[in-house]
């Protein structure tokens, strides 16, 4: 079915109360425990409703003095509705695994009416008549899917929905005769946002790499993903873009196995985050090439670009999981030369049988498509090339191949231990260090052993204290000095811990605050807790509420549990601020939404 089949009621039914209808909305959701309970939350939400509310006006003195009457157009797109329910399917499916997602919710309902007031006021600001219909909502959850702030930087979010709203609306360009946006909506905002983020190395102020890992947390997101993506398929004929992205992972993924060894990404041949990317990054009919094999053709290139940004970032040392969103707007802007090549009369000689294929009807080219795609994706699941089954998900395998010394199986089972390690797995950290002590490493990494010495011995393993001390001794204080001063916060954190407790250094509380505090300031969410907590009892830095306050506050905004916890308690029982419930309360329930250690029973019914 074309994109152009739109079904619309045009009228204009009291267009002028829509705006603040969206705008109220906002207001109202800043009553909700789960936005009220977090200031930067709160002024996100009044932030944005008035700056939409100054343009609404603005807009209605304009019309005024024009004599412009203001007009909507409501719009029923399939496309739109039916993407809605499928992406909201899997939202659903993936909250019954991950209950964090609950607390989510709300914020999505205010970036769809932020995208809805948004999308009318810019429409009103070049033309009488705007739009309204189902659009902003797969945009959203799309959106959401792969890239969301945490809530202390949450005004950011905002900012992303708006570059895909005018994305949408100011780039465009005529394709058979009628104008149409450029890049993917959502996509857009996602990519320029990634590539900002990327920079300026502040991934930690997003949950981007916790949405990459914890979409695979139930069971069969593969499986449902697949089969809801059907619905999608069938309808609007874009299986071929699936299908090619799919046969360009699972070609270069089998060919890279077979010369190392090992496997190009850990623990799947095609990660759950890409597998989604698959179904909704580069399937939007509006953005992709007009006929089938070229769409193939559109999902090949997308499926390489990813394979080979994934080892970019990789080697730059920078994190991965932006790949699948950067390669989108460069495959938009190849999309009238995909078209056009495709077409070419020497190529379609070259491919006669292509040719045939072509002349088809498009619903019998979408259902050969189908008939290909559920074998490919049949077969990928039953070689445990996706899913559950995949061997690189047993810590097991990459031991053994990093035993054997195959081509970076040592990187990533370093990898899988400092991941482990940073969410809080004492034993990972020593795992860690006995990697890093093994052969293989160049000297430059061995610093790497100190820290994770150190991590694990602040995680309560005192097994790992005194070889953390011998370390230290041994020239890794030095190391470790090198690198705090180069800005590295965990080098940092380590030493003045080291400090704080005498290990392997002088004990120095006053050098151990001063420590912690660099690495606060760099972000680092335990040296802000320790510091609070010295600020508190006046160790090595005066006794300081309102600084211990402030710190436990950032440390609970960047991720920390404890601090979150410890915040609550003081709110709770009324220590150095005023008794607020309501606070502890969000407090406890933020902690939950950040570990599954903390107790989530009581906050999400």
């Amino acid at each position: 079915m074309s994109v152009a089949a739109v079904s619309t009621l045009r009228r204009p039914v009291w267009p002028v109360l829509l705006p603040p209808l969206f705008i109220g909305c906002l207001l109202i959701l800043t009553l909700a425990p789960r936005i009220s309970g977090v200031p930067a939350l709160g002024n996100a939400f009044q932030g944005v409703a008035l700056l939409l509310a100054l343009w609404y006006v603005a807009l209605l003195v304009r019309a005024r003095s024009r004599g412009q009457q203001l007009e909507v157009e409501f719009t029923w797109v399939r496309t739109h509705w039916v993407q809605a329910l499928v992406q909201g399917s899997i939202y659903l499916y993936w909250a019954t695994a991950w209950p964090i997602i609950g607390g989510q919710f709300i914020l999505i309902v205010g970036q769809w009416c932020f995208a809805y007031a948004c999308t009318m006021l810019l429409a009103w600001s070049r033309r009488s008549r705007s739009e309204i219909g189902f659009g902003p909502l797969p945009i959203i959850l799309s959106t959401n899917f792969f890239l969301c702030f945490r809530d202390e930087w949450f005004a950011l979010q905002f900012a992303m929905i708006a570059l895909g709203v005018f994305g949408k609306e100011l780039l465009r360009w005529q394709r058979d005769g009628r104008s149409t946006h450029i890049f993917n909506p959502s996509v857009l905002g996602l990519s320029v946002v990634s590539l900002i983020v990327l920079v300026t190395g502040t991934t930690d102020i997003t949950w981007a790499q916790q949405n990459a890992i914890e979409l695979g947390r139930p069971e069969h997101m593969y499986l449902w993903i697949f089969t809801v993506g059907l619905i999608v398929q069938a309808l609007f004929h874009v299986t071929p873009v699936t299908w090619g992205a799919a046969i360009a992972f699972w070609v270069l993924g089998t060919i890279y196995t077979q010369v190392t060894g090992i496997y190009w990404f850990l623990d799947a041949g095609i990660p759950i985050a890409f597998f989604l990317g698959m179904h909704l990054l580069v399937t939007d009919p509006a953005t992709s090439p007009r006929s089938h094999v070229a769409r193939a053709c559109f999902g090949i290139l997308y499926g390489c670009g990813v394979f080979f940004l994934y080892g970019l970032l990789e080697l730059l040392g920078e994190p991965r999981f932006y790949d699948k969103l950067l390669v989108v707007p460069v495959l938009n802007l190849l999309v009238p030369l995909i078209d056009r090549g495709l077409n070419n009369q020497r190529l379609t000689e070259l491919a006669r049988p292509l040719a045939r294929f072509a002349a088809l009807p498009s619903g019998r080219q979408n259902l050969a498509f189908m008939m290909l795609w559920i074998a490919t994706f049949a077969t990928m699941y039953a070689t445990h090339f996706v899913g559950p089954g995949h061997p690189g998900r047993q810590q097991a395998f990459w031991e053994e191949a990093c035993a054997q010394r195959l081509h970076n199986a040592c990187r990533n089972l370093r990898d899988i231990h400092g991941n482990n390690c940073q969410a809080g797995v004492g034993s990972s950290c020593l795992l860690l260090a006995e990697t890093v002590d093994g052969t293989g490493f160049p000297t430059s990494e061995r610093p790497l052993r100190a820290l994770a010495l150190g991590q694990a011995c602040d995680l309560g393993d005192q097994a790992a204290c005194p070889p953390f001390a011998d370390a230290l001794e041994r020239g890794g204080a030095e190391s470790l000095r090198k690198l705090c001063d180069a800005y590295d916060a965990p080098s940092c954190y380590t030493l003045g811990t080291a400090h704080l407790r005498g290990l392997g250094v002088a004990v120095d509380p006053q050098r151990a605050a001063e420590l912690y505090a660099r690495a606060c300031e760099r972000r680092h969410p335990s040296a802000c807790s320790n510091l609070a907590e010295m600020s508190r009892a006046g160790v090595g830095t005066p006794q300081d509420w309102p600084r211990s306050l402030a710190l436990y506050d950032r440390a609970c905004s960047l991720g920390h549990v404890p601090a979150c916890l410890r915040f609550a308690e003081l709110f709770e029982d009324g220590v150095a601020v005023q008794h607020n419930a309501a606070r502890a309360f969000e407090l406890q329930r933020r902690s939950c939404r950040l570990s599954d250690a903390a107790p989530c029973g009581d906050f999400w019914p």
